[in-house]
């Protein structure tokens, strides 16, 4: 299940996402959360879920369980970052580059090959995305 199709199915509950984990509340009181970084892990508060009828209860409990058990490069779509080339050096380099980070370090690079080292994150998440300025590349779709 994808963070958008988790969303539609939580329309009645207020979302809060943080790096590690998405929370779910109900008229302001916690009802659970399930972690992004790890999959298959999740929480519910009894405190919570004990206050609300037994239809909500089981919707968020379904739609939780459904995005815990899904790998977590499936939960977002996933990109390649491609320099945008001008046209004038399009026959210079006609090889594609892309945006590749050091995961020693977190240092952007565009001179690898995304195919070539482990040692780089190659893929980025929508939301990685987001929080990136990726002015000048472009972002082509992971199949």
């Amino acid at each position: 299940m994808k963070y958008s199709e988790f969303n539609k199915k939580m329309a009645d509950f207020e979302l809060q996402y943080t790096e590690s984990d998405v929370f779910i509340y109900y008229d302001g009181v916690t009802i659970g959360k399930v972690d992004r970084l790890q999959r298959y892990t999740m929480s519910t508060y009894y405190e919570g879920l004990s206050q609300f009828p037994d239809v909500y209860v089981a919707k968020a409990f379904e739609a939780m369980a459904m995005l815990a058990e899904t790998p977590l490069a499936d939960r977002e779509k996933q990109y390649r970052l491609r320099l945008v080339v001008p046209p004038l050096l399009r026959t210079v380099q006609a090889k594609p580059s892309y945006v590749v980070i050091r995961r020693i370090d977190g240092s952007p690079d565009t001179s690898y090959s995304p195919m070539e080292y482990e040692g780089f994150k190659k893929i980025f998440t929508e939301s990685e995305i987001a929080e990136m300025d990726i002015t000048g590349f472009e972002k082509e779709p992971v199949e």
